[in-house]
């Protein structure tokens, strides 16, 4: 849940599930009335809503997680 305001943490993980050292991307689509992004390793590329990060040499079986922090801009009624 995310709360308006405050200080906010969501973690991203992803796992090599085959049998060969993986390499690719990972984009995430974020809400544009989120505020202060910053992220646990740095992305590589942002452009608008949307995060890159760029993954090298993910071994077999190992997991990547990125943790996400931002502030929720507080809706005017």
């Amino acid at each position: 849940m995310t709360r308006l305001g405050q200080n906010n943490r969501y973690t991203v993980s992803v796992k090599n599930i085959g049998t060969t050292t993986a390499t690719g991307k990972l984009k995430l689509q974020m809400d544009s009335r989120l505020l202060n992004i910053s992220t646990n390793p740095n992305y590589s590329f942002s452009n608008e809503d949307t995060i890159v990060w760029d993954i090298s040499n993910l071994l077999p079986n190992s997991t990547l997680s990125v943790a996400i922090d931002f502030t929720a801009e507080i809706p005017l009624y």
